[in-house]
């Protein structure tokens, strides 16, 4: 052991020295990480923080869109720590899915958020704000943006998490075909595509790969030419 508690750390290899009197000695078998660790809950990734991230650009200071150039992207953490019991299936710990009936959650949650509101900031070295507006020096030059509507959606409404919620994509009818495919993200995390008009998509607050109480869908729409275009709406779920 290398890191760990000055406290516990030292009964902690005094008990594994005399546990492992009784194996052979053998290395760690190579680890390749699972192909669908993007689909993993956050803190099944390392990212002990839980929430999730944003991306800024560099050069305006300003949150990332669709034309911000990849080199220019930073990401930049918006965290949510509480016990890895409020963000999955302590049985299945590969999904997304509480465990907060557990009889330890309140006891470990209490430790995580006491700990986190006196040291959280200094632990992230978070010294700014995070903005509010988008991207305007990169703006895809020249092209002629176009416009939709995001239905199914009640931002007065407040989902359950097992809720289907159905979205469709509308088009000015104008278009014709132009449209060739439509992505649609949560809390800046991609959820899925479509390429063939009707657009449509339902999503299951439980089955996203992260959601909180406020959530933030975008659609980003792309045209023949390769304008284009995107819209945000909002929507509430019951933790």
């Amino acid at each position: 052991m290398k890191k760990g508690s000055s406290i516990s750390g030292k009964p902690w290899r005094s008990f594994m020295d005399e546990i492992i009197k009784n194996y052979d000695n053998e290395s760690f078998k190579p680890y390749d990480l699972p192909e669908d660790l993007d689909t993993y809950p956050n803190m099944m990734k390392g990212n002990w923080y839980g929430g999730t991230t944003i991306e800024i650009d560099s050069v305006s200071g300003k949150l990332a869109t669709e034309f911000t150039p990849e080199d220019t992207r930073i990401e930049v953490p918006q965290p949510e720590p509480h016990t890895i019991l409020h963000w999955i299936d302590k049985n299945n710990p590969r999904t997304l899915n509480e465990s907060r009936n557990d009889p330890q959650y309140k006891n470990w949650e209490f430790g995580v958020r006491d700990y986190v509101q006196k040291n959280l900031q200094q632990i992230l070295n978070i010294d700014f704000d995070i903005p509010t507006e988008f991207d305007d020096v990169h703006t895809g030059e020249g092209a002629e943006p176009f416009s939709f509507d995001i239905d199914g959606i009640d931002e007065s409404n407040r989902y359950d998490l097992d809720d289907q919620i159905s979205i469709e994509i509308d088009f000015d009818r104008s278009l014709g075909d132009s449209i060739e495919s439509v992505q649609l993200f949560v809390n800046n995390a991609f959820v899925q595509d479509d390429n063939s008009d009707p657009f449509q998509f339902v999503i299951v607050p439980e089955e996203l790969a992260y959601f909180e109480e406020n959530n933030i869908v975008r659609v980003i729409a792309t045209d023949d030419k390769g304008v284009k275009s995107s819209k945000e709406i909002s929507f509430t779920v019951n933790l």
